[in-house]
């Protein structure tokens, strides 16, 4: 056998050996390793969008579990942002916004259905030129409708399902700032700030 061959099935060797330890791994760890095509759009209903402040960027949160980002005015794709995904809908996204320097992300949707329908659900921030998460935070009592920063960057806020009403969130460290809730089971479809720090939302129980 030739050295060349011989090197061949050591390097062969080396690449199963790390495979099978990877594959291990991922056993061990409870991972479900998913393949995915990239398509280049969207595959499933979009549900949230969010264009920049200085209106060179839309965000697109998707059923399909991807946010992707887009040039404007010629809706070029910029990148695509994967966040973590499991059974069923866990990982769909439907609520996003851009801070305001357009830097950051925050979205959420089916986010942390592995703890049930009761919640704690998660919201995540990611960096907008990196497609990275920056911050994953597992506490809103239940899914959210929509996701709105104040015009300063300080806060971000949402208006939830079921009666839970809107929470503002410190985008210094990400805790709770304040909360209102509905009237019982009753939903906040929207929440918006206004120039001066003014906070408007709207709830299905009339008020």
């Amino acid at each position: 056998m030739s050295q060349w061959c011989k090197h061949f099935r050591v390097f062969l060797a080396g690449i199963l050996l790390s495979a099978s330890a990877s594959f291990a791994a991922a056993q061990d760890s409870g991972a479900d390793p998913r393949l995915r095509i990239e398509t280049g759009d969207h595959t499933g209903i979009i549900l949230g969008t969010a264009v920049s402040a200085d209106g060179s960027l839309l965000a697109t949160a998707a059923y399909d579990q991807t946010i992707r980002i887009w040039s404007l005015p010629k809706l070029e794709p910029v990148r695509t942002i994967r966040l973590p995904i499991g059974k069923g809908n866990e990982g769909a996204l439907y609520a996003l916004d851009f801070s305001p320097d357009g830097k950051t992300l925050v979205t959420t949707g089916w986010t942390g259905a592995w703890a049930g329908t009761d919640g704690p659900w998660c919201f995540y921030v990611i960096d907008a030129r990196l497609g990275d998460m920056l911050k994953a935070v597992c506490d809103l009592p239940h899914r959210a409708n929509h996701v709105a920063y104040s015009k300063d960057g300080q806060y971000f806020a949402f208006a939830l399902k079921a009666g839970h009403g809107v929470r503002v969130y410190r985008t210094s460290d990400y805790t709770l700032a304040f909360e209102d809730r509905c009237d019982a089971e009753k939903h906040s479809p929207w929440v918006e700030f206004g120039p001066n720090g003014e906070l408007v939302t709207s709830c299905y129980d009339g008020k």
